[in-house]
């Protein structure tokens, strides 16, 4: 039979080896839930952009309805959310419109090609 002292530095190393490997799992789900969230906040943050700078479009496309030579340089603000009408330019028949919007440090730039009927040719985010 082992003696006293010895019995004690087995169970003080047992309890030391089980609280690393507790520390260790706790830390690390941690760290998953902290990038977790960050994660989801910035999904949230590049919706946010997207829905602005499109709403963006939506009012240079009004605006070339009652101004045709309607340029941009418009700094809107939709739900609080600022956008801007980057340019309008006219490429041939086509209009190609650029509209950027940036919330916190997430950007999103969407560029619209419209004919003279305002129909869309194509939509890209750039």
């Amino acid at each position: 039979m082992k003696n006293d002292s010895q019995q004690g530095y087995v169970a003080l190393i047992t309890v030391i080896i089980l609280g690393v490997v507790l520390l260790v799992a706790v830390l690390g789900f941690s760290l998953l839930t902290f990038f977790s969230t960050t994660s989801t906040t910035d999904a949230l943050l590049k919706e946010s952009s997207y829905f602005a700078a499109r709403a963006c479009l939506e009012k240079a496309l009004l605006s070339i309805t009652a101004d045709p030579d309607y340029a941009g340089g418009d700094n809107l603000s939709v739900d609080g959310d600022p956008c801007t009408v980057t340019s309008v330019t006219q490429e041939g028949a086509n209009r190609i419109i650029i509209a950027t919007s940036t919330i916190n440090r997430v950007q999103t730039t969407l560029e619209l090609t419209v004919d003279n009927n305002l129909e869309t040719i194509t939509f890209v985010e750039r």
